[in-house]
């Protein structure tokens, strides 16, 4: 299909707002980080320091359950934060293509 200028502007400043949407998370992406890391640091120490798992305070009946959902939650941010970048890229190349196409 072919697009006239304005037509791409309006479609982009639509996809704009979508993809701020998504970057405006990227602070409690980041805390969620913060506290899956601190609580998997805190797991590990339990483990090296033989504690028993705390069952009813965690609702993990083993360690390796409790760290292997922490993997994931760590993972699963990372994978966020990553795509948030990307999409933080795509937002300025949609503002300047909206500021400099005529």
């Amino acid at each position: 299909m072919n697009y006239t200028v304005e037509e791409i502007k309006d479609i982009l400043t639509s996809q704009r707002e979508t993809y701020q949407k998504t970057s405006d998370r990227e602070a409690s992406v980041r805390k969620e980080l913060a506290n899956d890391t601190l609580s998997y640091t805190a797991v590990l120490d339990m483990i090296s320091d033989g504690a028993t798992i705390p069952d009813a305070e965690t609702g993990y009946e083993s360690f390796d359950e409790w760290t292997e959902s922490l993997e994931k939650q760590i993972k699963t941010s990372e994978n966020s934060l990553s795509n948030i970048d990307i999409i933080n890229c795509v937002i300025v190349a949609i503002d300047y293509y909206i500021a400099k196409a005529s």
